[in-house]
């Protein structure tokens, strides 16, 4: 995470934008400039960049962001079994690497952005921004660009709980290692301030709407099917 451009300027958000508007740019973008964001490879790096540029595009400092770099064998906690090379070649066995080049760091990462509210007690929202050898429009850059939007409009907003904003990788090597280390790394008293975890995850399927949300604690929500309009 050693390098970013020069700030530029945010999507456009006023009053008048409709909800949405902005999470399809960002859809549009990754999509068409991220392809195959496989985990712990350079192009998974390259989106966590721009997740952070977008967000002090936004109007975010520093103070507001943190980038969490973890190793395989950091975040592979209850998966002593595998090694590197044994992820490495389950992943190109199931076509998840693709032609993407993996980090020979063997690091991926989390972008952390907290929106500090009145009370300490806090609100999770993440979304892995990873995904296998294809685009990923749908998983999961649909969940991502959920968060930017949201993210965008929360900015100047009074809230009374934190909300914390996680974009989590690693999630294509069959768990969930970046949300883990993540957790792990917390003290127990951040723990405890956790009032629960909403995940945006395939936000959409073909021509067909299907939000899917879980919140810690509880089975996964799906909302019916809705036709989308162009």
């Amino acid at each position: 995470m050693e390098r970013f451009v020069d700030i530029r300027q945010p999507l456009h958000l006023d009053d008048h934008t409709p909800h949405g508007y902005i999470s399809v740019r960002h859809i549009e973008f990754i999509n068409d400039n991220f392809y195959g964001r496989s985990p712990f490879t350079y192009q998974e790096k390259e989106t966590a960049i721009w997740i952070v540029e977008e967000l002090l595009a936004m109007g975010y400092t520093w103070d507001d962001i943190e980038v969490q770099e973890f190793t395989w064998e950091e975040a592979r906690a209850g998966w002593a079994w595998m090694s590197w090379r044994a992820l490495l070649r389950q992943l190109m066995n199931d076509g998840v690497l693709g032609d993407a080049q993996p980090r020979s760091t063997t690091l991926s990462q989390n972008v952390i952005l907290t929106v500090p509210g009145q009370s300490d007690r806090t609100i999770i929202v993440g979304a892995h921004y990873d995904s296998v050898k294809y685009p990923g429009a749908s998983d999961n850059a649909s969940g991502t660009a959920l968060l930017l939007e949201s993210a965008q409009r929360m900015l100047h907003l009074d809230n009374y709980y934190t909300i914390v904003y996680m974009f989590f990788g690693a999630h294509e090597t069959g768990g969930f290692h970046g949300t883990r280390f993540y957790l792990n790394s917390l003290a127990w008293w951040e723990r405890q301030n956790i009032l629960f975890m909403t995940n945006a995850d395939v936000l959409f399927e073909r021509p067909y709407m299907v939000p899917v949300f879980t919140i810690t604690g509880s089975p996964a929500k799906t909302i019916l099917p809705e036709k989308l309009t162009t």
